[in-house]
């Protein structure tokens, strides 16, 4: 049982998810995210050009997401904006854009959810690599990689415009009114948080920026991420607003970090790491059976049809059990076909997961869309079905050269 409990509980990725959830969880109490998704969407840019204007809504939705770290709440907030505006203008059920942004919307979230890799989705996967090879993400080039998000988004703009051609006649006279709220300019503690955040990212980037035989280099090899994150945290408890600090974990943190994610976070790892292990065989089973399939195939015809399978199994069951099944196969097999880039498969697996909205059980997010009052059920299905097949065909040619370049 200590040993259980040492590559369970004791696992750095289960530490770097609960301090990251905390970090994020003070800034967004302290209501820094009001303030970003509302200059986000009152920009002038916006007044009179519908397309801009929604795509400016999707890329919104995807960087609030990343500042929340909960896609669905992101999702939440943005169609409670959504559904009052679409009122304003007219839309109603069924109405080709409504329908669609509310579909854009869950789409951009869940997308965005997987852009860093030291929270969430990722976290688990990314963790469960490094237990069956030892091998540890570059964030700077996952970050890179992570490019196809945008990529998509467009696509799923130019899709709304040409394909399932939207009217968007009534967004003619849209202007910033529409978003600007009875908010009292951002104080001096939101705008440190606000920095402190975009430091957060850069110094957990920095490492692949840098040469890796540099001194730098070495003493953050040293520390690895988690040292950098226990730093980042320390920060925010030892500054003192009004004579408390700013990062109180009894009363804040603790109800920001959702434990139920850690803990499963801490089984994935756990499992990973023994039933892999040469001593079950699972991993010689696995490749007596997968190498007849995958063995023979050039890496990007690999990588296509294993993301390929991965989309068609998390829109049929449920994306998070998808992934956590399909990246210990994933890196069982690299260990014996070298040119398959395991890191670069492992985030792009992450983004293909989030391909889920053909079927409500696919994921929670597509669970409330197929709930949502805007959305007809009957058109629905051809949505999704030529959305999916189109971000799949983003994430696999746009990607793999990616991860390849940069992982």
């Amino acid at each position: 049982m200590p040993a259980i409990l040492t590559i369970s509980l004791g696992n750095d990725t289960v530490w770097i998810c609960v301090l990251a959830m905390a970090v994020l969880g003070v800034i967004d109490h302290a209501g820094v995210n009001d303030h970003i998704i509302t200059f986000l969407l009152t920009r002038k840019i916006c007044n009179g050009r519908p397309w801009v204007f929604t795509t400016m809504w999707l890329v919104s939705t995807a960087l609030f997401t990343i500042f929340t770290g909960n896609p669905m709440v992101t999702v939440l907030v943005m169609w409670a904006i959504l559904v009052p505006l679409c009122g304003r203008l007219g839309y109603q059920k069924g109405d080709t854009w409504a329908h669609l942004m509310v579909l854009g919307t869950g789409a951009a979230a869940g997308f965005a959810g997987a852009l860093i890799p030291f929270k969430g989705l990722p976290l688990y996967l990314l963790g469960s690599v490094k237990a069956v090879t030892g091998a540890s993400v570059d964030i700077a080039g996952y970050l890179c990689t992570a490019f196809p998000i945008l990529v998509a988004i467009i696509a799923y703009v130019l899709l709304m415009r040409f394909v399932f051609r939207a009217d968007v006649s009534n967004l003619k006279n849209i202007n910033a009114e529409f978003f600007k709220k009875d908010m009292a300019p951002m104080t001096n503690v939101q705008k440190f948080l606000l920095g402190f955040f975009f430091c957060y990212i850069f110094f957990l980037a920095l490492p692949g920026f840098i040469p890796k035989t540099s001194w730098l280099a070495q003493k953050y090899a040293n520390i690895s991420t988690i040292g950098i994150v226990i730093v980042m945290f320390v920060i925010l408890c030892v500054i003192k607003v009004d004579g408390k600090p700013l990062l109180r974990f009894q009363e804040l943190a603790s109800s920001n970090v959702m434990w139920s994610i850690v803990f499963l976070l801490s089984v994935a790892m756990c499992l990973s790491t023994i039933l892999l292990d040469d001593t079950t065989g699972i991993k010689a089973a696995l490749m007596q059976v997968l190498e007849p399939l995958f063995g023979e195939l050039s890496p990007i015809a690999f990588i296509a049809i294993f993301l390929t399978v991965a989309t068609i199994l998390t829109n049929i069951g449920n994306n998070m059990v998808v992934a956590l099944v399909l990246t210990p196969i994933a890196a069982t097999f690299s260990l014996s076909i070298t040119s398959i880039n395991i890191m670069g498969l492992t985030c792009l697996l992450c983004f293909a997961v989030n391909i889920a909205f053909i079927l409500p059980s696919a994921s929670p997010t597509s669970a409330m869309i197929f709930g949502h009052e805007l959305i007809d059920n009957k058109k629905h299905w051809g949505y999704t079905l030529i959305s999916c097949i189109v971000f799949l065909l983003v994430i696999v040619f746009v990607g793999y050269p990616l991860s390849c370049l940069f992982l």
